[in-house]
């Protein structure tokens, strides 16, 4: 009887640029490889990978090049560029040794490179150069895999029918090709087909590791991995790696597990700034899951109602350990591990998760440690830096001086810390209502009254008794509080009573009521961040040990003014602190000033991060793609005056309209909206539009980047970004409206050729 045929074993092609140093998923490419072709006779791109790549220096990430002879020579194939002088190796070199002289391995690897840089530099030619610096770190990893130079087999075409043939020419019958490559793939997907060759795209998630300086700093050359883990490089490299995803086929949404808990003693903050992040995270087409052990059915119906699922724990069998654990075991209502195998129990059955937000007084690094295996990421949004933890990103949101020095100790080397209230995630109603701020004048009409959703001293009835004598038709008060407010029912009675006062339970429009006040009453939690945005000015109490230090920081920054401690504070104190800002309205407009000039951040946002779209970052300046959050700065930037004069629609656009072109424009694959910013503070917006290979690109920039270069520096950096993203545009263009004279200077000195209908500019590669 004759055996079943065998099914052949797919020979994998991997294709690639002999660029400069490259980082680790160049060579987890080639490490998936049965032969790799070196694309070395494509156009030659100045200041792009070929010639360059980058270190981890104590200020960051910083360019190393090598020096070329490019002048009069502008459409050289990568293998005819000729090296500058051989001898500028030796300064490269010197360059290397200065960052990395520290590094665990660098005594014992550093000669080897030296060795082939020297080799390579010999010929006088880059791609030779280059070559020799990759097969050195092939064989310091330990990756075998043949290279075969492009510019040696008898193929030609273009794009991926050149692709194609390559893979044919070598025998594969497999292609693995970068991601960046899918769209220009997909149109020449019949020329792969037509020679029986699938084609799959790499995915790769850059992992963490030790490096001489803190924070982790990810896309450095390769060169930091080998320098600082020696002979578990190649391990870690391998750590990153991602099932391949077949072209054409979506990558599956990323998924996000919540853990935190709301009660009247917990409150319910933890659990509403965990879901304005699930929303934005939602919106960008991740899945979200809440896990929590006690949840009022009011919380659980409204995380339902974003389309975010929700597991409940099931009853304890031990109860929380409070000899041993946080300050505020108790709250996690169980012992520790039987929370973490229970929570461990709970992502296992949805399908696991790439991401896990922990937002719990409850949870330290023993808990943490548990989870580590069922999830890719770990997020630990926390304030109180009590506790040691075992995580990759942590949020403080707090306003504290030296916010760092309180996590001393207390994270891994590698964790990734965002601290400050700009940091903070706020529901997107309070970012629209900023837009539409009124300014302030200092005095006191209308006032606010919020002390959390549970409030369970009272001290909302206690603040209606301060300002009642004070009320009438010129001063009124709004009082919000939360549906599990265990004085509810008696405060619906006592604002009934009560002229001038109105009393909203739940309300869905918090940011509306902000924006109307003149002055708040309220504690330390997440109001007071959603009070700054919308510059309220504030009276607050303290509830909590935690609530001392960002309490303190307000003060000083002048943005509130605070009572105390709850205990020492009573209806007189309240009164008086009122007298004193109704006499005063220049205090309350600088109050307004400071609380609005503490919501600045910098660097990418936590939902950035979470969902794995790290800024690209290009000579200083960070891109990164526009979110629907980001509707209300897009809308006030675009309606400036010098900007809509020199727009296709010169019309002020309101928010709705504009939000739904925005929603339109993030949905479409061909549209890419990109938001510049340049040491950490926005510079400017740029688009492009696909269509065929031909981009059309349009610039802003925000009122404070006029006048410092940012606009060639934006421009710049997208073009840069397109180069690496963006492989079928070979060609952009931009339309200038004739008066918009900045706009002319500006695309002529950036090499676009002026046409009597647009500018123009070839992309080199």
């Amino acid at each position: 009887m004759s055996k079943p045929p065998v099914a052949p074993i797919p020979r994998t092609c991997v294709i690639a640029q002999p660029t400069f140093i490259p980082w680790m998923g160049w060579f987890d490419l080639a490490d998936q490889a049965d032969v790799m072709i070196i694309l070395d006779d494509v156009q030659f791109s100045k200041q792009s990978w070929q010639q360059r790549n980058r270190l981890r220096t104590p200020q960051g990430l910083d360019f190393l090049s090598v020096s070329v002879k490019s002048a009069g020579r502008s459409h050289q194939l990568i293998n005819e560029v000729e090296l500058a002088n051989e001898a500028s190796v030796e300064k490269l070199l010197r360059t290397v040794q200065g960052y990395y002289a520290r590094a665990p391995y660098f005594r014992e690897l550093f000669p080897g490179l030296g060795t082939a840089m020297r080799e390579g530099a010999a010929t006088g030619k880059l791609a030779e150069l280059n070559i020799a610096v990759i097969r050195w770190i092939m064989q310091t990893l330990g990756i075998s895999v043949p290279l075969v130079r492009a510019s040696e087999l008898e193929t030609d075409g273009k794009r991926g029918e050149y692709v194609a043939a390559l893979c044919e020419e070598v025998g594969a019958t497999r292609y693995l090709s970068p991601a960046g490559a899918e769209e220009y793939l997909l149109l020449d997907r019949p020329a792969f087909d037509r020679r029986n060759i699938s084609v799959c795209l790499h995915v790769y998630e850059h992992p963490e590791y030790r490096q001489c300086f803190k924070p982790f700093e990810p896309y450095a050359s390769v060169l930091d991995l080998i320098f600082n883990t020696g002979p578990e490089a190649l391990a870690i490299l391998r750590s990153g790696r991602r099932p391949a995803r077949p072209l054409g086929i979506p990558a599956p949404p990323r998924r996000y597990a919540f853990r935190a808990d709301a009660s009247t003693d917990i409150g319910i903050g933890h659990v509403m700034r965990c879901l304005t992040l699930a929303r934005r995270l939602r919106e960008r087409g991740g899945e979200v899951r809440f896990i929590a052990r006690t949840l009022p059915d009011t919380y659980r119906d409204e995380i339902l109602s974003f389309g975010c699922g929700v597991a409940m724990l099931p009853s304890a069998p031990r109860p929380a350990d409070t000899a041993a654990g946080p300050a505020h075991a108790a709250w996690l209502g169980a012992h520790w591990e039987d929370d973490a195998a229970q929570t461990a129990a709970a992502i296992e059955a949805w399908g696991g998760t790439d991401v896990l937000v922990i937002d719990h007084y409850g949870v330290d690094q023993r808990w943490e440690a548990v989870l580590r295996p069922h999830a890719g990421l770990i997020c630990v949004i926390d304030d109180l830096a009590d506790r040691p933890h075992d995580c990759d990103v942590l949020l403080d949101q707090n306003f504290v001086t030296n916010p760092a020095s309180r996590y001393h100790g207390l994270l891994p080397t590698a964790c990734r810390s965002l601290f400050g209230p700009g940091h903070a995630p706020l529901r997107p109603e309070f970012h629209a209502a900023r837009t539409k701020l009124r300014q302030r004048d200092g005095s006191i009409h209308r006032i606010f009254v919020f002390y959390g959703g549970a409030d369970p001293n009272d001290f909302t009835g206690r603040t209606i008794d301060a300002l009642a004598p004070r009320l009438g038709p010129e001063i009124e008060v709004d009082v919000v509080v939360g549906a599990i407010n265990p004085h509810v029912e008696v405060l619906r009675e006592r604002c009934a009573a009560t002229p001038y006062v109105r009393l909203h339970v739940q309300p869905g429009n918090m940011a509306e009521l902000m924006a109307a006040a003149d002055l708040a009453f309220g504690a330390c939690g997440t109001a007071s961040w959603e009070r700054c945005l919308l510059g309220l000015p504030a009276i607050v109490v303290i509830f909590a040990q935690n609530q001392e230090a960002p309490t303190r920081g307000l003060v000083e920054a002048g943005a509130v003014e605070s009572l105390g401690h709850a205990d020492a504070v009573g209806v007189t104190d309240i009164s008086a602190a009122f007298d004193r800002l109704a006499t005063n309205p220049a205090r309350c407009r600088a109050m307004s000033t400071a609380a609005l000039a503490l919501m600045q951040a910098t660097g990418p946002s936590l939902d950035d991060i979470l969902a794995g779209e790290e800024t690209f970052e290009f000579e200083g300046v960070h891109l990164r793609s526009a979110h629907q959050d980001d509707a209300s700065d897009l809308l006030a930037w675009r309606n400036q005056e010098d900007v809509r004069v020199h727009s296709r629609s010169q019309e002020v656009i309101d928010l709705a309209e504009h939000a739904d072109w925005l929603a339109t424009v993030i949905a479409d694959p061909a549209r890419h909206l990109l938001i510049g910013y340049r040491g950490g503070k926005p510079i400017g917006v740029v688009r492009l539009d696909e269509r065929d290979d031909t981009g059309e690109v349009s610039i802003y920039l925000t009122p404070d980047a006029r006048g410092q270069n940012n606009g060639s520096a934006l421009l710049r950096a997208q073009e840069a970004w397109i180069r690496a993203t963006r492989p079928a545009i070979q060609r952009l263009v931009a339309v200038v409206l004739g008066a918009n004279d900045t706009s002319h200077r500006l695309f002529l000195k950036n090499g676009y050729t002026c046409l009597p209908t647009h500018y123009e500019k070839r992309i080199t590669r």
